[in-house]
Formats: C-alpha cells, structure tokens, sequence
C-alpha cells in the first residue's frame, strides 16, 4: 500500500494530492497525515478508516493494489487487533506495576525511568480529600 501510494504521489504535489484525494472522499484535512502515509519509515503503517483505504485504492487504481487488496485489508484488521492487544496488555502492566513495583513481560523492555513516565502521563495518582455519604445504607 505504501510503495504505490509513495509512487503515485510523486506525480502530485502534496497538497494538490491531498485536495484531490479529500474531494474523492478521504476523511483526513492534514498534510501531516497523509506524509506519515506515504513515508516508508513511518510507523503508521494503514489508514485508521477501511473508507480511506478504498478512496486510495480507486484513486491510485494500479495493478497491484488492486490485486493485492484483499490481503492488505485482511492485513489492517490483524495489524490493528495487535495493536490493540498490546495497548491493554500495557495497561495492564502499567496498573500492576503501580500496585506491586514488578514489571512485567512488556515493562521489562523499559528503563526505570521511561516507566515512570508511562506512570505519570497516563495514571496520575490523585488524592481523595473528602468523601460523603450519598445515602443511609442500612
């Protein structure tokens, strides 16, 4: 998917591409994305929209796409649950590290300090000052 996309935009100037694309039907209105789509280095590595993916397809239009559309949709999905997957594995491990200070099968790739990180931009710990009784349970 990259290697044509990159291909065919070096025919277009970036924004003209983006223009015509977007008149096409794509969702994204940002140069940025779609760079990251045409850069072969980038880690984004599909469309977040399986409607973005079709726009390309039909805009682009080359043999290989075209052949090889089904496997690269079928590719986006497993990509994408993997993907996900390991968001919540993360978490997971990110909530028991809190707990218990042990790092787990994921957080052992990652220094002290780059865990602490994860800790404070994502699981601030917060102090409770007061708590009130909504209701008499009996």
């Amino acid at each position: 998917m990259k290697n044509e996309l990159n291909k065919f935009s070096k025919r277009h100037d970036l924004n003209g591409l983006l223009n015509d694309l977007k008149n096409k039907g794509l969702s994204i209105t940002s140069e940025v994305t779609l760079k990251s789509w045409i850069n072969p280095r980038s880690n984004v590595k599909f469309p977040q929209k399986q409607k973005d993916l079709l726009v390309l397809k039909r805009v682009i239009n080359s043999d290989s796409l075209n052949e090889n559309f089904g496997e690269i949709l079928k590719s986006r999905r497993a990509y994408n649950g993997i993907i996900k997957a390991l968001g919540r594995a993360l978490s997971d491990e990110i909530s028991d590290f809190i707990k218990s200070k042990k790092k787990g099968r994921i957080l052992s790739q990652f220094s002290a300090k780059q865990i602490q990180q994860f800790v404070d931009q994502n699981a601030r710990e917060r102090i409770i000052k007061s708590i009130k009784v909504a209701a008499n349970e009996e």
